[in-house]
């Protein structure tokens, strides 16, 4: 890459020791043909939901079922997390529990958005699998706007809210959104099943 004080030299840097950059691209190959882009989308969310959620650690992402199940573990042994740590990991779950209930409504609203690519059995296949995605995302959102839950942004954080009696609404949404979740997965093996893959 040439950086904006190097003129026309090309340097070469490792991508985790890069500082953050403005990168602007010389050119671009052509985008994939939309149904590309949807079985690898896809094909992605079968794969993220049904790994084994990856390596437990501070700097490692998860996802999938496994992280559920993992999720809903921890909550329900909130009382053995040390008391310096609770704060900060009241702010994770609820931080993570928004960005899940966002996340649910984009799904729904980008697999909507698609289904016209498709046809026949592929068709109703996604339109289920949004249509489940929606649930989750209504379910999350009641969770969240209950009086005194768990995972609000307003309320939820005190410290004698994160009891197990305080947790356990907050368990059963999970587990609820997690099944949901899982027969929208179910849904997109369908649709991909239907489109040939």
């Amino acid at each position: 890459m040439r950086v904006y004080d190097g003129g026309d030299d090309l340097q070469s840097t490792p991508t985790e020791d890069m500082l953050p950059y403005l990168v602007i691209l010389d050119d671009h190959d052509d985008p994939p043909p939309p149904l590309e882009v949807l079985r690898r989308t896809l094909e992605t969310a079968v794969s993220h939901w049904n790994d084994d959620g990856g390596t437990w650690g501070e700097t490692d992402y998860q996802h999938g079922k496994a992280v559920y199940e993992r999720w809903i573990a921890a909550l329900g042994d909130v009382e053995s997390i040390d008391p310096d740590g609770l704060p900060g990991y009241r702010q994770v779950s609820i931080w993570t529990y928004q960005t899940l209930c966002n996340a649910r409504e984009a799904a729904s609203k980008f697999l909507r958005s698609q289904a016209p690519i498709l046809n026949g059995a592929a068709r109703d296949a996604l339109v289920l699998a949004a249509t489940l995605y929606e649930e989750e995302h209504v379910l999350l959102l009641a969770g969240q706007e209950r009086e005194h839950a768990l995972m609000s942004h307003t309320s939820g954080s005190n410290a004698s809210d994160w009891t197990r009696e305080g947790v356990e609404p907050a368990r059963e949404t999970l587990r609820q959104a997690a099944e949901l979740e899982e027969q929208a997965v179910v849904a997109i093996e369908r649709t991909l099943a239907a489109m040939g893959r």
